[in-house]
């Protein structure tokens, strides 16, 4: 066996023939010929066959191609008749796909075996003799500063001197005056000559504008940001976390992977990860759910802004020369207040056309300066005359207050303030307050509010996406234009419905009822938009009637799931659990917001499923459904669920349960919920869906054709066709009363 390379060790060894380190060009050299040293260093270790990674062992048809170009290209050989070595170890192999281009390729788990008492390879590698640095956007950015306007880059696939790389991504950076192209033409001629493959689509230069490790650098603009569909693909990100009171540490991490990445261009972001990187310590598991509270949203809720508003530009430069130096300890108090409203205004002043900006400042010698337009200091001067031909050019006005330092009021809308003016005795009852807050909780089902909070959060983001602010404390003014621009996003962006866009209206109303706002959805007499009305229409006529193929999960159907689960598939509890909900939501017809909750924030024990609502008799279980959708004013029901001579029985399903439960975690409190997961949190619609359409998958059926109702159809046509409908009858009630 040798190595395998495309490289040309020979020449490359005359081209190193002048290295000062003969050591290194020795131990480079002959390790693309013969092969580098692992670095593992063992004694007597155990010879150990590890089990691949579920990833492998479900596409195994995927694995075999995968390690078929692996022997074409001569990366990998076998396989051995014999094996060639008397101690050796197996690491498993997995499968990942790219999450965006869905390419797929193997991995090897050399930290295997996890959580357990033998040492993986990684852990037989001398981490202070292998440890590796990688350079940074930073450093390009500031060769960039130094060398100023119209920096010629150039990005190759390999590069040899005076260059940035990160693996096989390289960069040279040369100043205005150089000639790029012969450096080009320089180091293409000498990969050629070393057999060096260069990629033709990833060779580009010399440019001002390049992207380098996903930044976009440009030279012109001495600017550094994120590629469009890297700021819209985070921004989706965050919008999908910040509608969940709940995500998991899997989630979690994902996000901050993406802020992490952001943080290279927008520095200022890395103070508003910090709360989200301690709230991913709160649990051990990938899979466990953390619960989203006030300080994480606010984190999300700048990103969210900074990347919708700036596009995720972070502008540098060096300090201008014309001005002194910032170490000059002349500099007024005024002349470094300015500098960073004359900033601003350099920066944003094309989103201010035709408006008047207002800077509230806390030096009065600079507000001064500002609504005078001009100074005795010549250095202020520069600086002034640099603001007023951008609002020439940008055709805005600018003044500025004075505000006692940290006195800055927050912004206020006198309409509210008006149409919710209350004696100050109201305001400062606080059991009055309490019952009101009451009160507007109950005022829609739990469902129907979760769905107006979901409708009200991208109407918010909406609004941020263009550019009309809102905060926390007052609600923006709308008019029916943005009204009808938003029923054009739903249905052009987000894809909705015609139903679904009406429901997040009715939530957009409700917000702003509740703030002590006028109805938004209606004219100043009580009439319906007129405009808004039509255009509704309009997307209804053009969507028509489209419904949803959702298949039965019928009598068979069950029988399939619980004998795949009873093989084991999650682990003995997770997989009772799944059976029991399955087979009860089945027997007992229930919907599948009946038996599980939203979020675990959701569980309520007046309403949801508890473990006092479940009583077992002889052949019997009594389960008490407090409240279901037909029945909101909770007068309840008990349904029976009868033992039935067969593998399939509700009442065998959940005293196994309980039994099982009770030994995993004790026997609780009559108010805790009935179903709950591994960590003792009330079972959640996604938990399980997400194991449902698993098993569905497994048992080879297409789970995107069924959801949570699938149960309760499927009673319904099982009890119609099977020959035991008394059974099915006696397992739940009229189907007229649900």
């Amino acid at each position: 066996m040798h190595a395998t390379t495309p490289v040309n060790v020979k020449q490359l060894k005359s081209e190193l023939m002048n290295h000062p380190d003969k050591h290194f060009v020795d131990y480079l050299c002959n390790g693309l010929q013969y092969g580098f040293d692992t670095m593992v260093k063992y004694d007597n270790i155990k010879t150990m066959e590890c089990r691949n990674n579920l990833s492998a062992r479900s596409q195994k048809d995927t694995v075999a191609d995968l390690i078929n170009k692996e022997l074409l290209n001569g990366f990998v050989y076998g396989p051995f008749e014999k094996l060639p070595f008397d101690d050796y170890r197996v690491s498993p192999l997995g499968v990942a796909e790219g999450k965006y281009s869905f390419k797929k390729r193997l991995i090897l788990d050399l930290s295997a075996p996890h959580n357990d008492t033998n040492v993986s390879i990684n852990d037989l590698i001398d981490k202070d003799l292998c440890s590796m640095t990688y350079v940074k956007i930073d450093d390009a950015i500031r060769l960039i500063t130094n060398y100023g306007k119209g920096t010629k880059l150039s990005e190759h696939n390999y590069k040899i001197k005076h260059i940035l790389h990160l693996l096989d991504d390289f960069l040279t950076v040369d100043p205005p005056e150089f000639d790029a192209e012969r450096t080009m033409a320089l180091m293409t001629m000498i990969f050629n000559r070393l057999n060096v493959p260069l990629a033709a689509n990833k060779t580009m230069g010399p440019l001002t504008c390049i992207e380098y490790l996903g930044i976009v650098l440009d030279t012109d603009k001495l600017e550094a940001r994120l590629p469009a569909n890297k700021v819209e693909r985070i921004c989706k990100f965050i919008i999908s976390i910040i509608q969940k009171s709940t995500c998991t540490k899997r989630e979690l991490l994902q996000l901050l992977g993406h802020l992490n990445f952001a943080s290279r261009v927008i520095v200022p972001g890395r103070s508003f990860v910090s709360y989200l990187i301690k709230l991913s310590t709160k649990v051990k598991e990938l899979h466990f759910y953390v619960n989203l509270r006030k300080e994480s949203r606010v984190d999300l809720e700048f990103w969210l802004r900074f990347l919708l508003y700036y596009q995720g530009k972070w502008f540098c430069s060096t300090w201008p020369k014309e001005l002194p130096s910032l170490n000059d300890k002349s500099l007024s108090m005024a002349f470094l207040e300015l500098y960073p409203i004359v900033v601003a205004a350099l920066l944003w002043g094309k989103e201010w056309k035709c408006k008047k900006i207002l800077f509230l400042c806390d030096n009065e010698a600079t507000v001064a300066i500002v609504k005078k337009g001009r100074s005795k200091c010549i250095e202020i001067m520069k600086l002034m005359r640099q603001l007023t031909w951008c609002a020439c050019v940008n055709n805005f006005q600018v003044t500025a207050k004075h505000i006692e330092d940290g006195k800055i009021p927050p912004p206020r809308s006198t309409c509210r303030e008006a149409a919710t003016q209350l004696p100050e005795c109201l305001r400062s009852n606080v059991v009055l307050n309490e019952t009101v807050k009451q009160l507007w909780t109950h005022a829609v089902a739990n469902t129907t509010r979760s769905l107006y909070n979901i409708g009200f959060s991208h109407f918010v983001r909406f609004l941020l996406l263009n550019g009309i602010t809102y905060n926390s404390h007052d609600l923006p003014l709308i008019s029916e234009d943005v009204l009808i621009y938003f029923i054009a996003h739903c249905f052009k962006v987000l894809k909705l419905k015609h139903t679904t866009i009406k429901i997040y209206l009715c939530g957009i109303r409700h917000a702003y009822l509740k703030s002590g706002y006028h109805n938004p959805l209606e004219t100043p007499h009580g009439e319906f938009l007129p405009r808004l009305t039509l255009i509704l229409k309009s997307v209804k006529r053009i969507q028509g009637s489209q419904t949803r193929t959702r298949l039965p999960i019928t009598f068979p159907i069950l029988q399939e799931i619980c004998l795949r689960m009873r093989k084991g598939v999650f682990g003995k509890y997770i997989d009772c659990l799944i059976e029991t909900t399955c087979i009860v939501a089945f027997f007992a017809f229930l919907r599948c917001g009946e038996f599980t909750v939203m979020n675990v924030d959701k569980f309520d024990p007046l309403t949801s499923l508890c473990i006092s609502d479940i009583i077992l008799k002889t052949d019997y279980a009594i389960l008490r459904l407090k409240e279901s959708k037909t029945d909101p004013f909770r007068k309840g029901i008990d349904i029976k669920l009868f033992k039935i001579d067969n593998s399939i029985c509700p009442f065998l399903a959940l005293k196994r349960y309980l039994s099982i439960r009770h030994s995993e975690f004790g026997i609780g409190f009559p108010s805790d919920p009935l179903f709950i997961t591994g960590n003792r949190e009330a079972l959640t619609r996604q938990f399980f869906l997400v194991k449902l359409k698993n098993i569905l998958e497994l048992c080879g059926y297409d789970p995107n054709l069924y959801n949570g109702h699938s149960f309760r159809s499927g009673a319904a046509t099982s009890a119609g066709e099977s020959t035991r409908r008394r059974s099915y009858d006696q397992s739940t009630w009229s189907m007229e009363i649900r």
